[in-house]
């Protein structure tokens, strides 16, 4: 008996899921399905994904406007995408997260995701009406990127070192984490994740910070240069990072190991003693150990995210 699915989407609104990482089934893509409908296009795509109430939700930017959501429930397959209008704000949301009962959708307002903006549901399927950034919240650049929870907040990461903290997903309180003008670009965040009571945020060339509260982070550690951790995530033990040519673990997020990796994926996910990856070109890959990296099969389209829904207790 499977304990759970692995679940990936990415471009064109490509949505997959595995059992064992090895064997997947995928929906009909949605963004061609619907290709033909008042504001779909060929730019429909998946970029965030999230687990939570025994749901997978993703959503994602397509267009000028709206966004995405689809919904997976082991066992009973996608529901139908939804096309949420908006009135021509060009705001996209590029990750969504799941805690406390409610899943958080954050992104930013195009071009170049300047202003951040986010959305709430408590049950993946009928969200809250947008809210953008004002100058009032923050000044300055600030689109969310990513976002995780943990320890009674949810944590947002934007560019050139912009975050946010929520309780709840609606208010937010934004912040710097370092003055631009003093420390490298290398020091902003790509991924962030929750785990053993700490926020770890990581970045290029193997960056590692962690954090209590999301607001006041630990001096960054850098690994060997070239290897950008765009992923990290808590498996229930550890701490496993993957970047191209090495793995970092940690069993607390304090104090970590690296070990050089083979054919590593640019996402990754943990669930029925094994490691599934994603990466461009549609490859999927497994691993028993995050090390040594084999692709199984390669879906039609880019992946842009992983995740593991557990089966329902």
């Amino acid at each position: 008996m499977t304990k759970g699915s692995f679940v990936a989407v990415g471009e064109v609104g490509i949505r997959a899921s595995s059992t064992d990482g090895r064997n997947w089934l995928t929906a009909e893509s949605p963004a061609k399905a619907a290709k033909n409908k008042k504001g779909w296009g060929s730019g429909g795509a998946f970029w965030g994904l999230a687990t939570g109430e025994g749901r997978a939700v993703a959503v994602g930017p397509f267009g000028n406007a709206g966004f995405l959501h689809s919904s997976f429930t082991e066992g009973s397959g996608w529901t139908d995408v939804e096309l949420l209008e908006e009135k021509g704000d060009k705001c996209r949301l590029l990750d969504v997260a799941f805690g406390d009962g409610r899943f958080v959708a954050v992104g930013g307002e195009t071009p170049n995701y300047i202003s951040g903006y986010w959305r709430w549901s408590d049950d993946g399927l009928k969200w809250s009406e947008p809210h953008v950034m004002t100058r009032r919240d923050f000044h300055g650049a600030g689109g969310m990127l990513r976002v995780c929870y943990g320890n009674d907040r949810f944590l947002a990461i934007g560019k050139t070192g912009k975050l946010g903290t929520s309780s709840d997903g609606e208010s937010w309180d934004f912040r710097d984490i370092k003055k631009l003008k003093i420390e490298p670009l290398t020091d902003t965040f790509i991924e962030v994740c929750h785990g053993n009571g700490l926020f770890v945020g990581t970045g290029l060339h193997g960056l590692r910070r962690y954090s209590e509260d999301g607001t006041t982070w630990s001096e960054p550690e850098f690994g060997k240069e070239g290897e950008h951790l765009n992923t990290m995530i808590w498996t229930g033990s550890q701490f496993v990072g993957v970047g191209p040519g090495g793995t970092y673990f940690s069993p607390d997020g304090r104090t970590w190991q690296r070990q050089s990796n083979r054919n590593a994926p640019l996402f990754i996910a943990y669930g029925n003693g094994v490691y599934a990856g994603v990466r461009y070109r549609g490859e999927v890959l497994v691993s028993q150990d995050a090390i040594e990296w084999e692709v199984v099969g390669k879906l039609e389209e880019d992946l842009r995210a992983i995740d593991f829904l557990p089966a329902a207790t």
